[in-house]
């Protein structure tokens, strides 16, 4: 089953999806979209879309962990109705499948959300952003001014500072490992200074 699967959809894609997805706890996890090319050399991937209820905006918790949500045969109700999770369901029951999830997990934490360069990058974008806010405010009244768009930056920035901790605790306890291992994955993983 699992071969068949590989056939048509992009593995380490899907893992990434999924990684980034409970990572930034992406409270709006039904609005999905995903594309392939029609002769398949590129297989299945899902696009990284409409994350704005994410790190904390959907609930305002760091701690959130919506593991349980994307790994359950039951599905996770949303507003409107049920999102079924069969695919992630199945896979992390997969021994192989789910020790390269939680492994990626951990590597995604310390490298790609490591929290000194997510808020390099924020603040690159927040820099690059400045100077066309005031339009956007003027024509979406969202965020209602510049003062509530920079208190939302600094909310990213607390929430990308203080989510590793929680995020490697929350897959620690859903997937009932040792602190000794999480320990030996983030040292593996963690960049050398």
């Amino acid at each position: 089953m699992y071969e068949s699967f590989i056939q048509w959809v992009d593995p380490d894609y899907f893992i990434d999806y999924l990684v980034c997805s409970i990572y930034l706890s992406n409270g709006d996890m039904a609005n999905q979209k995903y594309w392939h090319t029609t002769d398949n050399a590129i297989r299945w991937r899902a696009i990284f879309y409409d994350f704005d209820y994410a790190m904390g905006f959907n609930d305002g918790s760091v701690r959130r962990n919506l593991m349980k949500n994307f790994f359950s045969m039951d599905g996770t109700p949303t507003a409107s109705d049920t999102l079924y999770t069969y695919i992630p369901a199945a896979l992390v029951q997969n021994k192989a499948w789910r020790e390269r999830f939680i492994e990626r997990y951990v590597e995604l934490t310390v490298t790609t959300f490591a929290p000194e360069r997510a808020t390099r990058i924020l603040r690159e974008l927040q820099d690059e952003m400045a100077s066309e806010m005031p339009r956007h405010i003027a024509r979406w009244k969202r965020p209602a001014s510049m003062a509530k768009w920079e208190s939302d930056v600094n909310h990213i920035q607390k929430w990308m500072e203080e989510r590793p901790a929680y995020a490697l605790e929350n897959l620690r306890k859903y997937f009932g490992l040792k602190q000794s291992y999480i320990d030996e994955l983030v040292a593996k993983y963690t960049p050398a200074e």
